[in-house]
């Protein structure tokens, strides 16, 4: 194997870890938001009581 397509399917595993890593810290946010009793609102940054 080459030293480029060694350093080539490195790089590769390193952004597939990367990848993975921010799609679980993506679903532990989610979760969190979900099961949180806050009031938040995210597309107009108004709060609830403030959109009623």
């Amino acid at each position: 194997m080459s030293k480029k397509k060694k350093k080539n399917s490195r790089s590769l595993e390193s952004v597939a870890q990367e990848l993975v890593s921010a799609m679980m810290t993506s679903a532990y946010l989610l979760e969190k938001a979900l099961s949180s009793n806050d009031d938040v609102s995210i597309s107009t940054g108004e709060s609830c009581e403030q959109q009623r």
